[in-house]
């Protein structure tokens, strides 16, 4: 089979082209920038207020070690006379 040509077949020129995937890139780009900026909210201040808070909190760790530790110690059971 012969390749049909088709009668309204445009070739892009090539200075069009270059000029179209730059101007893809660079909305690329601002989407992008706009994203982050829109992610990075907050400022140093709300930080520290946020550090303050955490620091109040009590730690959940030593309530779990206390917790295993008492269950270790009250969980054994009781040791019977061998015959």
């Amino acid at each position: 089979m012969a390749p049909t040509e088709h009668r309204h077949s445009y070739t892009m020129p090539a200075a069009m082209a270059i000029r179209r995937r730059y101007g893809r890139t660079l909305i690329a780009l601002v989407l992008c920038g706009t994203v982050l900026v829109g992610c990075s909210t907050g400022d140093a201040p709300e930080a520290r207020r946020g550090q303050e808070q955490d620091s109040k909190q009590e730690s959940v760790i030593s309530d779990m070690q206390a917790t295993y530790t008492w269950e270790l110690i009250n969980g054994t059971p009781e040791t019977t006379p061998t015959p």
